[in-house]
């Protein structure tokens, strides 16, 4: 179809695919994945830029799958305003970061941003949710 605003030239992705292919850029990037805990020492830190989606997918996968790594980065650390203004080639570059733990270490609990306010026993209503509103039941309105 026609182009659309400031999208991508075809151009440029056809050269980005085959700069892919010939380098084998996702082989090696899934080689260095594999090769972060040996390269690591325990509570070592790697950071890694990806600069396209197949590429971020794949880091992101290794950080959450990887027993012997803790994800740092919960959504990718990405350029802002400032850092746009003075490069704007870093639009693309999309960081996680990675920590080496010991895998029979559990994960820190995470803590719960939004905390329930504690009502007691019998008044929680962990079974509906009634504290929703009252309940459509009988109410005749089609949901």
């Amino acid at each position: 179809g026609p182009p659309r605003g400031k999208g991508i030239d075809p151009a440029t992705r056809t050269f980005q695919a085959l700069r892919i292919a010939v380098n084998e850029e996702l082989t090696e990037l899934e080689g260095l994945l594999r090769s972060l805990p040996e390269l690591l020492s325990m509570g070592g830190t790697a950071a890694i830029i990806s600069f396209h989606s197949l590429e971020d997918r794949l880091v992101k996968h290794a950080f959450r799958d990887e027993p012997a790594l803790r994800a740092l980065t919960k959504k990718p650390v990405e350029a802002g305003e400032e850092e746009l203004a003075v490069n704007p080639r870093s639009r693309s570059a999309k960081m996680r970061a990675a920590k080496r733990v010991d895998p029979a270490t559990p994960p820190p609990a995470r803590a719960n941003r939004y905390p329930r306010a504690e009502a007691p026993a019998g008044e929680r209503g962990d079974d509906k949710d009634e504290d929703e509103g009252a309940s459509d039941e009988g109410s005749g309105d089609p949901q």
